[in-house]
């Protein structure tokens, strides 16, 4: 998971396009893959993925294990925190029954795209 919160970084040239955002804290289930992670992108690697609800703008749900997806999405959904929830979105038509009709009882928009090239 990836968290992140706006900011004005004027002075960014490199990546003017996204300038704005501040990648502020990772989450791995497994705990080399979040210390690389922590490495790579020089911030804090979480203990919980629920650590940040009410703290960050959005949230990146991209899980190696894709039956977490839903499970790591749904406190930061109902908290109204916008994301991006990789394919699988579900695993299972129950989970699936449960996010479409929390979405329509929030209103909340949802795009699905799934590239298969």
């Amino acid at each position: 998971l990836l968290f992140f919160s706006e900011l004005d970084f004027s002075n960014d040239k490199q990546n003017e396009e996204f300038s704005h955002v501040e990648v502020v804290g990772v989450y791995s289930d497994e705990p080399e893959t979040a210390q690389k992670l922590q490495e790579d992108l020089g911030v804090p690697a979480l203990k919980s993925y629920d650590e940040l609800v009410g703290q960050v703008d959005g949230v990146i749900v991209t899980a190696r294990h894709g039956e977490r997806h839903y499970e790591y999405a749904k406190p930061y959904l109902a908290a109204g925190v916008p994301l991006f929830l990789d394919k699988p979105l579900m695993i299972n038509e129950k989970d699936a029954a449960e996010l479409k009709s929390f979405l329509q009882q929030n209103n909340i928009k949802g795009i699905l795209r799934y590239d298969t090239n």
